[in-house]
């Protein structure tokens, strides 16, 4: 008997396929649409980028700060471009920017020390800077009776003497030069610098009698130290010798005896006291009373 064949048609809605094509195997339809909304959201990528930008940030100005910070002086707002960095103009020295507590003296930065007037007030490797101190402030206040021929002297700094250059190959770059004044020999023309007598209290009795003292004995400046602020002094005794010797005249009291004794100022001749009596009831100083 012939066999009969049949045929049969699988049919499979469309729908399905869809399904089948856009799932993928072993996951459900919920995980699939948590990972499109990761994906969506993309927070972790997010958070990477932003790092990126922080540490791209951060190398840009480790950059800046280890490179100079300027070219030439039009970088800087208010200074000056020195070794590759703004210094402010009352800081800059030279090639230098002094820092604090320094300052510049001779293109070098320095760190002054204590106060001073002269070279006294320092240690021995050291000397006194007056462009570092302030200018005198006038005249002080002299005691009872008397006068300052000087103003109060100036003060400075206490700094280290500069190294002198010896011509060697070890010499420091900051070295000085000696300085050596080698006059040459010629004709003595001496000028005067001041002289007294011409006009001075008890003007009968101006003959010195014996070679003047110098010494530094009187607080010219009033500001209550006896130091090389204060000129030498210039003390002797003057007296009248009529024309003669004293006691070359018969005088009832020698004239030797009758002297005045008087001090003035080393620096100018300006005398500053005279003495005519050394106690109550004395008649004068002798000649050789210095």
């Amino acid at each position: 008997m012939p066999r009969t064949t049949r045929l049969c048609t699988l049919t499979i809605p469309m729908t399905l396929l869809g399904a089948l094509a856009c799932g993928e195997a072993g996951r459900s339809d919920d995980e699939i649409g948590d990972g499109v909304d990761e994906s969506g959201t993309d927070e972790s990528t997010g958070d990477e980028s932003g790092s990126d930008d922080e540490s791209s940030s951060t190398e840009t100005e480790t950059e800046t700060e280890t490179g100079p910070e300027c070219l030439s002086n039009n970088d800087c707002s208010d200074g000056l471009c020195i070794a590759g960095g703004c210094c402010a103009v009352e800081s800059a020295c030279g090639d230098s920017c002094c820092g604090g507590g320094e300052v510049c003296l001779f293109d070098e930065c320095v760190i002054p020390g204590s106060e001073c007037t002269t070279a006294a007030d320092c240690e021995g490797s050291q000397y006194c800077e007056l462009g570092l101190g302030e200018p005198s402030p006038g005249p002080g206040i002299p005691p009872a009776g008397l006068i300052c021929t000087l103003d109060l002297p100036p003060t400075g700094k206490c700094v280290d003497l500069p190294i002198v250059c010896t011509g060697s190959p070890n010499d420091p770059p900051n070295c000085v030069e000696p300085c050596e004044v080698m006059p040459e020999a010629g004709e003595l023309t001496a000028q005067i610098e001041w002289q007294w007598g011409l006009d001075a209290p008890f003007p009968e009795k101006t003959d010195v009698w014996a070679t003047p003292t110098v010494a530094r004995i009187y607080d010219a400046n009033c500001d209550g130290q006896l130091d090389a602020n204060d000129p030498p002094n210039v003390v002797f005794v003057s007296g009248n010798s009529n024309a003669t010797c004293c006691s070359c005249g018969g005088e009832p009291v020698s004239s030797c005896k009758t002297g005045v004794l008087r001090l003035l100022d080393g620096r100018t001749g300006e005398e500053i006291w005279s003495l005519d009596q050394a106690e109550q009831g004395s008649v004068g100083f002798a000649g050789l009373s210095v």
